[in-house]
């Protein structure tokens, strides 16, 4: 079956997996793909490669769907060297090209705090959801020489928060 995935850039790659004709052999793998946006107007046939062992897959470059974000769909089709063909199955995958939107961060920039302190991203949001939110923190002394990296991996509650212990 062709795998579901996700694209951050304007090309993708999606796959068909062991797919196998025990009778004649699989002559080859082809990938209709489309982007969601009206309907299959931008469908395009891809032919697969074979890359080792029954594995096949297609590179898509999203500038021959309009460039599209969202959703795209991907059907497989496999043919045998006798020329019968049969459907593989179906992927999707997400191309998101732009970032998460962020409603307010707190404290802002600049803003005096006493440690320990929590930092507080909300209304974080991306068509493809979130996974984490990162904050960079640093003083005001010496530039960025004591850069620390935050990460948040969880803001279920509407908002990503995580304590700052400033002696560190």
């Amino acid at each position: 079956n062709p795998a579901n995935g996700s694209c951050v850039s304007n090309i993708f790659t999606i796959f068909a997996m062991d797919v196998k004709d025990d009778k004649s052999g699989v002559a080859s793998v082809e990938f209709a793909v489309w982007s969601a946006n009206n309907g299959q107007d931008d469908l395009k046939i891809y032919e697969g490669t074979d890359i080792t062992n029954g594995n096949w897959r297609a590179t898509i470059d999203i500038s021959n769907h309009r460039k599209d974000t969202g959703i795209y769909y991907c059907d497989g089709y496999g043919t045998d060297k006798m020329g019968n063909r049969a459907y593989l199955g179906q992927c999707n995958v997400i191309v998101d090209l732009a970032g998460p939107t962020i409603g307010s961060v707190s404290p802002t920039s600049g803003s005096e705090v006493t440690s320990p302190f929590t930092v507080t991203a909300k209304d974080v949001q991306d068509p493809a959801g979130v996974s984490y939110v990162q904050f960079a923190v640093w003083s005001s002394n010496n530039g960025q020489d004591d850069l620390a990296s935050y990460y948040v991996y969880d803001g279920s509650d509407g908002g990503w928060s995580t304590s700052i212990d400033i002696s560190k």
